[in-house]
C-alpha cells in the first residue's frame, strides 16, 4: 500500500473532496479523479488504503 499522511476523512461528510482524499491516501487527485470517471479500475491494496482513511469497512465502500 502506498504511504498516506495518517489519520482518517469523515466519509460521511458532504464535504469530503477528491483532493482530500487524494492527500490522505497518498494516491493523489489524478488518480482518484482517473478512477471516479471509469477511467481506470482501482487495486485492492488502493480500495483498502481508501476505506481505512475513511475508517469504513471495505464491504461499505464497494457496496451498491
Amino acid at each position: 500500500m502506498p504511504p498516506h499522511e495518517g489519520g482518517t476523512l469523515d466519509a460521511g461528510s458532504p464535504g469530503t473532496q477528491p483532493e482530500d482524499l487524494g492527500t490522505a491516501t497518498g494516491l493523489g487527485l489524478s488518480r482518484i479523479d482517473q478512477v471516479e470517471r471509469g477511467a481506470e479500475d482501482m487495486s485492492l491494496d488502493d480500495l483498502l488504503l481508501i476505506a481505512h482513511v475513511l475508517d469504513v469497512e471495505l464491504a461499505e465502500l464497494v457496496a451498491d
